[in-house]
Order: structure tokens, then C-alpha cells, then sequence
């Protein structure tokens, strides 16, 4: 299954790059970080996971979950802090009476 990868460019307007080969689930790469050298990406839409590549083609994806939920969830954004770490927000979603909420974690 392939994922669509887009960037931000100058004017902050999303632009498609490449497709991903690995998963079947949303994710996001986290901009201008490295951990180890690898690039870090945060996927999934029940529970949450982290996968690593040096060239952004050849994933390895970890076994921990960084976060589990029992509702439906959708990476909003990842985004490096000041300080070296990293900030995930999330979505939970929840449909009632056919309409979808969501609530950012």
C-alpha cells in the first residue's frame, strides 16, 4: 500500500512529493529532525507508531506504540521543539448520529 508524502513550500501550501511503500496508514514526518542519523515518522489510525529511514525510501518501523486509543485517530501534525524534541498532536474521531468529531491531543 502506498502512502502520499507532501511538503510545505515557500508560501506554506502543501505540495505532493512521493509516495511511501509501507503502510496503509496516515503518518507524518517530523521536519528538520534526525534522531540517530535516521528520519523520524509518526503513523497510524488506532494506535500510534514510529518508523525510521536514512534516505526517506526504506522504512524500519518500530514495534512500540507510542500511543493507543479506542477511538479512530489521524496524526493533525510533528514538528520539532526548540529545545531537540519532538511535539505529535493528534485527532481522535468520533462519529455520532452520522456526524464526525474530533478532539486534538
Amino acid at each position: 500500500t502506498k502512502v502520499q508524502i507532501c511538503t510545505l513550500d515557500k508560501r506554506n501550501t502543501l505540495r505532493p512529493r512521493e509516495l511511501l511503500d509501507f503502510t496503509n496508514e496516515n503518518g507524518c514526518i517530523v521536519s528538520d529532525f534526525l534522531h540517530k542519523g535516521k528520519h523520524v515518522l509518526y503513523y497510524g489510525e488506532r494506535n500510534i507508531k514510529v518508523a525510521y529511514s536514512k534516505n526517506l525510501k526504506k522504512w524500519y518501523l518500530s514495534r512500540k506504540t507510542v500511543v493507543e486509543d479506542s477511538h479512530p485517530v489521524e496524526i493533525a501534525f510533528a514538528h520539532k521543539t526548540s529545545d531537540g524534541g519532538i511535539l505529535v498532536a493528534y485527532l481522535k474521531k468520533q462519529i455520532e448520529s452520522g456526524i464526525t468529531h474530533h478532539e486534538m491531543y
